[in-house]
């Protein structure tokens, strides 16, 4: 409706233009130029009319959907989005009224957001126009009504407007790509921080670019003693450059096109909920895993890099299962750790490992009471550090290899990056799998991972590592004699 009344206005402007050209002699007009003059006049009284009625029903559907809706009136739409303070934003804002039987949230901040997530999800993944009409009179995805598709091309479906336009929307985001507004786009990074343990432990950097130089101190100051009225000796903090490279990641689904008619809070729920967990599986896989195989993007985890036989000062051997692990050995890896690490020190390791290992030593070691073992241990606490479960790390309960680690104790952030190059970024297409009534979804990002500081063969880093192929110890109430049963 907006570019009809662009149209009128534009036939406006010409009638206009004519009725001055025809005004501009001071002589009296002609008979002939009367004629023009009385008929362009007419025409500019049709296009008044036409461009007022045009715009009463404009302002009328908008209103007429906001009670629809169960919402105050909307603000009377204009061509161009316009340009308010704050304090005006804070009065158009509507109130928004959501449905109130909707399940626990999981990854949205509150009903709202995920109400308007769903509905960009139900408008520019399956193509709804009336939800797409809701997204720009609540401001979500920052769409107008010029930059709906035609009604006639299906959604998404690579046509490319004589303006440059893919569909109404820039193409340098790419073909069946749309805005993605921030309910998405952060929703999306919180629960990645939330459900990944490496992106969440490790240093956050924001990425400018695809390679960030990172600095890295490898010494410090040193303090000497002078005598009086001698210069101090000069000494520098040495430095060295890391970098860290963004790789491009990406995830696809199918979504049942059905799914349009479920609830718009749990449509959006499911869809991030979905997308968040592939992508902190991902990376927790690379950060602590990775060996710069095909398909890792040159990344070398934690894991890996730890066991190549250059940074044995960080290794403490351990037992050959995890149901072998002795006290002592949690207690050497503390003594390892350097004082600089252990202010924010943490566990790391599988849940089969906190329960075969750390478990059945917190039970059964000296002290303990008999409400203390009914009780069972704290949750994700041992040897008083934290522990972060990483369902990634090993967790075979049989024999184990001098590679595999254990566990992991000490502070993530001084050993590893996570870089963040670009926020998620949604696409779709209606046509790819349109045989089976499915709308593809691919949900883009780009990320680095760099583990750069492990220590070396003398000095131990900020992470120590248990690793397997050891000998089983046996335990006795004060940490042993502790036999599984077969």
């Amino acid at each position: 409706m907006a570019n009809r009344i662009k149209s009128l206005l534009d036939e406006l402007a010409s009638v206009l233009a004519e009725m001055g050209a025809l005004n501009e002699s001071e002589e009296a007009p002609s008979e002939e130029e009367t004629k023009s003059l009385e008929a362009l006049d007419a025409r500019a009284e049709t296009l008044r009319s036409q461009i007022e009625l045009v715009e009463r029903i404009e302002k009328r559907e908008a209103e007429l959907r906001s009670v629809l809706e169960n919402a105050a009136p909307v603000a009377e739409l204009s061509e161009e989005p316009r340009t308010t303070s704050p304090k005006e934003k804070a009065v158009e804002r509507r109130q928004l009224v959501v449905p109130t039987h909707y399940g626990t949230l999981r990854s949205f901040a509150d009903a709202e957001t995920a109400y308007r997530a769903g509905m960009w999800l139900k408008g520019y993944a399956f193509n709804d126009l009336e939800a797409r009409r809701w997204c720009n009179d609540y401001g979500v995805g920052r769409h107008t009504l010029r930059d709906w598709p035609d009604p006639n091309v299906p959604a998404q479906s690579g046509r490319v407007d004589a303006d440059g336009m893919h569909n109404g929307i820039d193409p340098n985001n790419g073909l069946g790509g749309a805005l993605v507004p921030d309910e998405w786009s952060s929703t999306l990074y919180k629960n990645v921080l939330e459900y990944g343990v490496f992106p969440s432990n490790a240093q956050n950097v924001k990425m400018s670019s695809d390679v960030l130089v990172q600095p890295k101190q490898t010494e410090g100051l040193e303090v000497s003693i002078v005598g009086e009225n001698y210069m101090a000796p000069v000494d520098n903090v040495g430095y060295e450059n890391v970098n860290v490279i963004a790789k491009l990641f990406a995830v696809q689904c199918r979504l049942p096109n059905s799914l349009i008619g479920d609830s718009i809070i749990a449509l959006a729920e499911n869809t991030a909920d979905e997308i968040s967990r592939a992508y902190a599986k991902k990376y927790d896989e690379l950060g602590f895993n990775a060996t710069a195989a095909t398909g890792e993007g040159g990344i070398v985890g934690v894991n890996s890099a730890i066991t190549d036989g250059t940074h044995t000062a960080s290794v403490v051997q351990g037992s050959s299962t995890l149901a072998g692990m002795e006290l002592g050995m949690f207690s050497e890896a503390i003594a390892k750790l350097p004082m600089f690490a252990r202010s924010r020190a943490k566990w790391y390791m599988s849940p089969a490992a906190f329960g075969l290992a750390c478990t059945p030593i917190s039970m059964l070691i000296g002290g303990n009471t008999r409400t203390d073992v009914a009780a069972g241990p704290v949750q994700n606490q041992f040897l008083g550090y934290p522990v972060e479960l990483v369902n990634v790390m090993y967790s075979d309960p049989g024999a184990s290899a001098a590679t595999d680690v254990f566990c992991l104790f000490g502070d993530l952030s001084l050993a590893a990056i996570f870089g963040d190059r670009q926020q998620m970024q949604i696409k779709t297409s209606a046509e790819i799998y349109m045989q089976y009534d499915q709308t593809a979804m691919v949900a883009f990002s780009r990320a680095g991972i760099l583990v750069h500081e492990l220590g070396d063969d003398t000095t131990a880093g900020p992470l120590i590592a248990i690793v397997g192929g050891g000998t089983d110890a046996s335990r006795d109430a004060m940490g042993g004699v502790y036999t599984p049963t077969p």
